[in-house]
């Protein structure tokens, strides 16, 4: 999740909600049952637990100005 919020921070986009009746092949699939849920599980890379760590990165404004 924290890959994918990175990944999309880097783009202007706007969210609409649709009711699950519109998209029912979408919805179908985004309820379909895992059976083995570590299978599913990617592990992170370095960078995001460091975002985690210093939620404010390393450098802060007062440092660059």
């Amino acid at each position: 999740m924290t890959r994918w919020s990175l990944i999309l921070s880097s783009y202007d986009y706007e969210l609409r909600y649709r009711p699950g009746k519109s998209i029912g092949a979408m919805d179908a699939l985004s309820r379909l049952p895992v059976k083995d849920e570590s299978a599913c599980a990617e592990p992170m890379p370095p960078e995001v637990f460091m975002l985690a760590v210093e939620p404010h990165g390393p450098v802060s404004p007062k440092d660059i100005a």
